[in-house]
């Protein structure tokens, strides 16, 4: 019996070897299973098979800078498509106000690339349709955001004004009333137009990507329609008066629509960094501020017509929120001629070559309105 202990013990190193040789050549580990099962036979040399073993090598990603601009939309536009769905079905799950506030910002900047694309690509009318449907089903929506933007403005100041339990109670039952609407409007929401929209969109960009010449009438078209948004928000800021706060209303509405548009173009033909668009979220947000005020001074005005007692107890919120709406005000008029400087004509696209810069349709465009 001894012998074949020492037998045993001397294939055994054997087999460890073999298998060091095979670990070390990067081989698989399976007719190491094989020899220890029959230590007599000797393990046949596996054919060495360069880059089996090997992680794929790692594909550069294609930068927007160098995207061609058919391919640049029609990503814009998935992208855009992916973020409403998926907000659509948090929404249904839960309507709570991050998710309410989430899928209306969705909505509105689907709307606003179903608008851009269709005026790049003539296709306005089959668009119309899309939109009409959108933002039907903003409405329910709309309603339940401002009853949050009030109980979320009174919740912080019920300690300092213990009067607001007066009202609070009411609004906390119109907006359970108002979630439950939502919830139910969120959950019959349609898909299908606005997909037939995402379809029709996407394959006119992809014709248009194989005809010669139609790339640069798309940057000239793109750079014409954002120029013409950024106009009419220009004349409704020289429309903007202190006493008409609905003039802000309207010039919010409008650099909404102005904010979405350049931020699907960005940086393919604008050039704008994401810092620098963080610059156009907070104008718009100043805007924001001051109409949240004006709603809720206007809430608290038509509940204090229905109750003398409560007038009377609402006077100091009511004289704090006139107080805090006229700081907003100063600070929005200081930076309202901020539209006029957010985005240069003249600025060259970041996303061409240095060589193509000086002959791109935006740059021939901006030199020749001059």
């Amino acid at each position: 019996m001894q012998p074949v202990v020492q037998t045993v013990s001397a294939n055994n190193g054997a087999t460890s070897g073999i298998s060091a040789g095979l670990d070390a050549r990067g081989l698989t580990a399976s007719p190491i299973a094989g020899a220890s099962a029959h230590p007599s036979k000797p393990v046949p040399k596996q054919p060495k098979e360069p880059g089996l073993l090997r992680a794929p090598p790692r594909q550069k990603k294609t930068s927007a800078k160098y995207e061609s601009p058919e391919a640049y939309l029609i990503r814009s536009l998935e992208t855009r498509w992916l973020t409403y769905r998926k907000q659509t079905r948090v929404c249904r799950r839960q309507p709570s106000e991050t998710a309410v506030h989430e899928l209306r910002v969705a909505t509105r900047r689907l709307i606003s690339e179903f608008l851009l694309l269709g005026e790049l690509l003539g296709k306005s009318r089959e668009v119309r349709s899309s939109c009409k449907v959108l933002k039907a089903q903003m409405k329910p929506l709309g309603k339940l955001r401002d009853v949050h933007v009030k109980r979320l403005w009174m919740d912080r100041r019920k300690a300092r004004f213990p009067e607001l339990m007066l009202i609070f109670k009411d609004l906390q039952r119109a907006e359970t009333e108002l979630t439950n609407a939502a919830a139910k409007a969120v959950k019959r929401f349609k898909a299908g137009e606005p997909a037939r929209c995402v379809a029709l969109l996407t394959r006119t960009l992809s014709e248009v990507a194989c005809k010669r010449g139609a790339s640069r009438r798309l940057c000239v078209r793109a750079h014409a329609t954002a120029r013409n948004a950024q106009a009419q928000v220009i004349r409704r800021r020289r429309a903007v008066t202190r006493g008409d706060l609905r003039t802000i209303h309207r010039t919010r509405i409008a650099f909404k629509r102005y904010r979405y548009m350049v931020e699907a173009l960005s940086p393919w033909l604008t050039g704008l960094t994401r810092q620098e668009l963080r610059k156009l979220a907070s104008y718009q947000r100043r805007m924001g501020n001051i109409q949240d005020l004006d709603v809720l001074d206007r809430y608290l005005e038509t509940d204090s017509e229905r109750n003398e007692a409560r007038r009377i107890l609402l006077c100091p919120l009511r004289r704090l929120l006139k107080k805090r709406e006229s700081q907003l005000l100063h600070d929005f008029f200081r930076s309202a001629d901020q539209i006029f400087n957010f985005w240069p004509y003249e600025r060259p696209p970041v996303h061409h070559g240095a060589k193509e810069n000086l002959s791109h349709p935006a740059i021939l465009v901006a030199s020749n309105s001059r």
